[in-house]
């Protein structure tokens, strides 16, 4: 009975790892993540972790029976360690400093002193063995051993299995909740995840999900919420942390595997093992942020504090991609000039000079903060214009700017001011006009019409005197004018 067990289960872990098919604020600042390493290690890596004692990382080797360790420093395989047949996932003590590798053939756990880097012990435990997760609350390790439906509980002092817990159908992943010191661990072959109490090591929870085909679970610090990768459908569920139900699915790409969370910017990356991508996953909104072209078929997740860099296994390629999170700056509003501008003229506001840094395409948002209110013919564009109010009084009208990179992430605001001076009411007037200069010699009489009626100043010689009461600039003021300076 026990070998036709370890069958059916040899076939679940061959279809989990082996169906490979060859074939890619808001805040005012955001991440970019792009691929910056690939480190080659053979023999299809599956699961990776990180060591803060010695800053390495631990890849798990499913085909060559080893793990590599890479130097975080240089990016570079400083040492190959022989296990246990089929080593799956890896996890990390914190009490010890010691690795702890899942062996799904050899049914054992192999333990590797993270100073030597040899191994120390080796811990028989269930069948088929896969994925495992520490619990420093009680200072133990949790397996789930995927054929023979259970977790076993190992003493991370003495190395040995203290527990073994019936868990029920096919569990693989298994992550730790530190807001209730609780275990949740996935059924790979179902849709449910069992809650495992710290304490008393019992189930004390089941939920089910939207999802099928679960496979990896880790926890977000920032919102306490679990995220579960359900590969079958390609999602990730979201478990809130405090009532166990789940709050939110996020559809990611082909069938989705390893998951870890970034404390830097607070996000979870998942590996799309059939897309060749990492989903970048927001904590914030459980919203796909970005997708990250690695190609190959990407497995395994791990963050690496020392860096600040993600780790990606890669089963196809046998290597493991390193990606960099990196900020990007928010673009800069230029509203333009400001302007003095005629009552009642057409007015063009100008947002030409906005910029992006990584010379990314902009949207453009225009709003009015001050002034007599006026509409623009298209507050989205680049140049919109306005009809300047007809004003009695000199006017101060400001528009506020700010533009948006195709990323999502906004600008500072710029703003412009328009001055609109009123019409004058009583322009100077033109000229007046002569009808004609009449006279011979020295006498001059000069005939001047007004827009109302006529008048006609006569003279003597040498002056002209007379009074022009009509006109607004000379109404009511006697005229001397010596005669030489007029003709």
């Amino acid at each position: 009975m026990k070998t036709t067990q370890k069958s059916i289960s040899f076939v679940i872990l061959f279809y989990i790892f082996f169906s490979i098919a060859i074939s890619s604020s808001k805040n005012l600042e955001v991440f970019a993540d792009e691929v910056v390493d690939i480190i080659p290690i053979g023999g299809q890596p599956v699961g990776v972790a990180y060591n803060p004692d010695n800053g390495n990382m631990y890849v798990t080797n499913f085909l060559l029976d080893t793990v590599s360790v890479i130097d975080g420093d240089t990016n570079t395989v400083i040492e190959t360690i022989d296990i246990g047949s089929r080593p799956v996932g890896v996890a990390y003590n914190p009490d010890n400093g010691n690795m702890y590798v899942a062996n799904g053939n050899s049914n054992t756990v192999s333990v590797i002193d993270g100073d030597t880097n040899t191994v120390i012990e080796t811990i028989t435990l269930g069948d088929f063995p896969q994925l495992l997760a520490y619990n420093p609350d009680n200072g133990n390790m949790y397996v789930a051993n995927t054929g023979s439906n259970t977790v076993s509980v190992i003493d991370g002092d003495t190395n040995t299995v203290i527990e073994t817990i019936d868990i029920g159908s096919g569990p693989v992943g298994v992550a730790y909740n530190p807001d209730y010191g609780n275990m949740y661990v996935l059924h790979g072959g179902s849709n449910t995840v069992s809650v495992i109490d710290g304490d008393t090591n019992t189930v004390i929870e089941t939920i089910t999900l939207g999802g099928f085909g679960l496979i990896y679970v880790a926890y977000n610090p920032d919102n306490g919420n679990m995220y579960v990768v359900a590969r079958s459908s390609g999602i990730v569920s979201v478990i809130d942390g405090n009532t166990n139900t789940e709050v939110a699915t996020i559809a990611v790409g082909d069938s989705p595997e390893g998951i870890a969370y970034n404390p830097d910017n607070g996000n979870m990356y998942v590996a799309n093992s059939d897309s060749g991508t990492v989903s970048v996953i927001d904590g914030d909104t459980n919203t796909v942020i970005e997708t990250v072209d690695v190609g190959g078929r990407p497995i395994g997740v791990a963050y690496n504090s020392d860096n600040g860099d993600m780790y990606v296994t890669d089963i196809f390629s046998g290597s493991v991609f390193v990606i960099t999170v990196t900020p990007i700056p928010p673009p800069t509003a230029d509203a333009g000039t400001d302007q003095t501008v005629a009552s009642g003229s057409l007015v063009q506001l100008d947002g030409s000079g906005s910029s992006d840094s990584s010379n990314l395409p902009l949207t453009y948002q225009w709003t009015q903060t001050a002034g007599p209110s006026v509409t623009l013919d298209d507050d989205t564009s680049v140049n919109p214009t306005f009809t300047a109010p007809k004003v009695q009084a000199q006017q101060v009208i400001v528009f506020e700017l700010v533009v948006t990179n195709e990323l999502g992430v906004e600008s500072l605001p710029d703003s412009v001011t328009i001055t609109v001076d009123p019409a004058n009411i009583h322009p100077n007037p033109p000229p007046l006009p002569f009808d004609g200069i009449l006279g011979s010699g020295n006498n001059i009489n000069l005939q001047v019409q007004d827009n109302s009626r006529d008048s006609v100043l006569g003279g003597q010689s040498g002056a002209l005197r007379g009074t022009y009461s009509d006109s607004p600039i000379l109404q009511g003021q006697s005229l001397e004018q010596d005669s030489q300076a007029i003709s």
